[in-house]
């Protein structure tokens, strides 16, 4: 019985191979392709909304992303609530604000790495940015009052000086001074 099992599986096996032998082998569907003309897809980053590859102002150095983060965004202010360290953001042009802490991001993708006591820096993918607490050339620029610092005494207000009589001509208009 062993004999007859053992010649039958022998005989289904040279069928089989035969047949394998006979039937032509399939192309491949995809031609693999060289890994260069996967460059463009390489260069985009993978944690940004857009998947697009930062692009640079050539007058001022800067990523267009990060111009538009600082036109959309301002920090308004740093400080300390309950032991944990907050930058505190406001939109330009509207209402929202933020409250961050180190690790939190703004805008889903610019990641708070650092706050310092008068600027923070957000990161996206190699990218930093610097933001300052008090921008140049802005009214920011003066500090505010200390809450308990005196008030500075105000000034009495000037007496008005003497007008010195103005010379009209027959219609009463103004006569301009001869010198």
């Amino acid at each position: 019985m062993r004999r007859l099992a053992l010649l039958a599986l022998a005989m289904l096996l040279a069928t089989l191979a035969a047949q394998a032998d006979d039937e032509p082998q399939p192309a491949p569907l995809v031609q693999p392709r060289p890994l260069e003309s996967f460059a463009e897809l390489l260069e985009r980053p993978l944690f940004s909304n857009t998947r697009r590859p930062a692009r640079f102002s050539a007058e001022t150095g800067q990523s267009l992303d990060e111009k538009q983060l600082r036109e959309t965004w301002r920090l308004t202010g740093i400080v300390l609530r309950d032991e944990r360290q907050l930058a505190l953001f406001k939109q330009r042009q509207g209402d929202q604000r933020e409250e961050l802490e180190v690790g939190m991001a703004l805008e889903d993708e610019w990641l708070l790495e650092r706050i310092d006591s008068d600027h923070v820096l957000l990161m996206r993918n190699q990218t930093a940015v610097q933001m300052l607490l008090r921008e140049p050339g802005g009214s920011s620029d003066a500090p505010p009052p200390a809450a308990d610092a005196p008030a500075a005494p105000r000034a009495a207000p000037a007496a008005p000086a003497e007008a010195a009589p103005t010379a009209t001509d027959s219609n009463g208009e103004p006569v301009p001074e001869q010198g």
